[in-house]
């Protein structure tokens, strides 16, 4: 199942935030320059992992860190092998919520956590504005 981090209108999404999105071989390369140091390059659960594209990418943009975020244990070892080393942290998060937006209101926040009540009603006390 293609994860929604690799698909073209994340990568549009992503461009429109200011990365510079690499799509090659249906793998979207994120690109982020920073002025003197050169840039940072993420790529977030690639269903196949290409070093080659990788090492040219970094080498093109003057990398100075690659993050490559694995779908699974045999992608964790291939990076590893390849010696790169495992993020600390996820850079994105490990599982995804579906909300049923069609419920009403009340009943959307009867269903959520109690903090995260909370921290709506601090939102809005800050002025905050949701539609």
């Amino acid at each position: 199942m293609l994860d929604l981090r690799q698909t073209p209108q994340y990568a549009k999404y992503m461009e429109s935030i200011g990365w510079i999105v690499e799509r090659i071989d249906g793998v979207n390369y994120f690109i982020r320059k920073f002025p003197l140091i050169g840039s940072f390059i993420k790529i977030q659960r690639p269903e196949e992992i290409d070093f080659n594209q990788i090492n040219k990418l970094a080498k093109k943009y003057r990398a100075f860190q690659i993050v490559i975020e694995p779908i699974n244990n045999k992608q964790k070892t291939k990076i590893k092998n390849y010696g790169y080393k495992q993020s600390k942290g996820p850079f994105v998060p490990a599982k995804t919520i579906h909300i049923d937006l069609t419920k009403p209101e009340e009943k959307l926040l009867k269903d959520m956590h109690y903090k995260t009540r909370y921290n709506i009603k601090i939102a809005k006390k800050k002025g905050v504005k949701m539609k």
